[in-house]
C-alpha cells in the first residue's frame, strides 16, 4: 500500500508544481504584453484561475497522507493519559473530516456534471467549463482516497513521512 500512496504523492506533487509553474509563466507572459506590447493574454485571468484549483487540490493528497492539514488541536493533549479515550478522539475526528471531504468531492464532481449539462463555457478560455472542474474532482477523489489510506496505516500503527518509506508510529508509554 505504500507502494502506491508514494506513486500518487508523486504525480500529485508533480501535478501540482507544473500547475503553480504554468500558472507563473501565464502571469509572466500576460503582465510582459501588457505592459511592453498593450497586448495581454485575454485567457489569462480564467486561465490562472483553473490553475490554482487544480494546484491547491493536487495537494490535498499529501495534505491527508501527512495529516499536514490546519488542525486546531485544543483536545490533542488533553487524553494521551487515556490512551482509548485518545484513539476513540481520533476515529471521531477522522469520520468528520472524511464526511467533509466526501461532500467537497461530491459537491464538486456534481457541480462538473451540471456544467457539462448546460454546456457551459469560459468567456475567453476555448475550452468548456466541465473539463477543469472534472481534474478537479478527480483530484479531490483522490484527496478522499489520501484520507482513506492515512487512517489504514493509522490503524496498523505506521504512516507516511515526507520521505519515501512508511516510518513506525511510537506510541509513549
Amino acid at each position: 500500500m505504500t507502494g502506491i500512496i508514494t506513486s500518487a504523492r508523486r504525480l500529485t506533487s508533480l501535478i501540482a508544481m507544473s500547475a503553480l509553474m504554468l500558472m507563473a509563466v501565464v502571469t509572466f507572459i500576460d503582465v510582459a504584453g501588457r505592459v511592453l506590447f498593450s497586448e495581454p493574454l485575454g485567457f489569462a485571468y480564467e486561465l490562472v484561475g483553473v490553475l490554482l484549483g487544480i494546484a491547491a487540490y493536487a495537494g490535498l493528497f499529501q495534505a491527508q497522507v501527512h495529516r499536514g492539514h490546519i488542525a486546531i488541536d485544543l483536545l490533542d493533549g488533553r487524553f494521551r493519559r487515556w490512551p482509548t479515550v485518545d484513539r476513540w478522539r481520533f476515529a471521531l475526528v477522522w469520520m468528520v473530516e472524511l464526511t467533509f471531504w466526501l461532500l467537497i468531492a461530491a459537491c464538486v464532481t456534481r457541480q462538473a456534471a451540471t456544467s457539462m449539462g448546460y454546456g457551459e463555457t469560459f468567456l475567453f478560455l476555448p475550452v468548456a467549463r466541465h473539463v477543469p472542474l472534472f481534474a478537479v474532482a478527480g483530484l479531490a477523489w483522490v484527496a478522499v482516497i489520501g484520507h482513506l489510506a492515512a487512517g489504514a496505516l493509522k490503524i496498523r500503527g505506521r504512516t507516511v513521512e515526507h520521505g519515501e518509506q512508511p516510518a513506525v508510529v511510537e506510541h509513549a508509554a
